[in-house]
């Protein structure tokens, strides 16, 4: 998955670019900006959470359909 930590807050099991790839995550949420965290070379003693990570940028699925198009089905 994309987390390292689990957050049942968040509502729901599978993060939302994974549910996009399988093809069952809703068009009105294409447009959701999803946060990205620079979790470093891995070097610290603490474990890695949203908290004290560094923000890398955001993204949609918007964002990665205009960079990569659309996805398809494979037969």
């Amino acid at each position: 998955t994309y987390r390292r930590e689990s957050n049942p807050e968040l509502g729901y099991k599978y993060h939302p670019f994974l549910l996009y790839f399988m093809g069952v995550l809703p068009e009105d949420e294409y447009d959701t900006e999803y946060t990205i965290y620079d979790a470093g070379g891995g070097d610290s003693p603490d474990p890695f959470n949203s908290e004290n990570a560094t923000i890398y940028d955001t993204v949609s699925i918007n964002d990665i359909i205009e960079v990569a198009g659309p996805r398809t089905c494979s037969n």
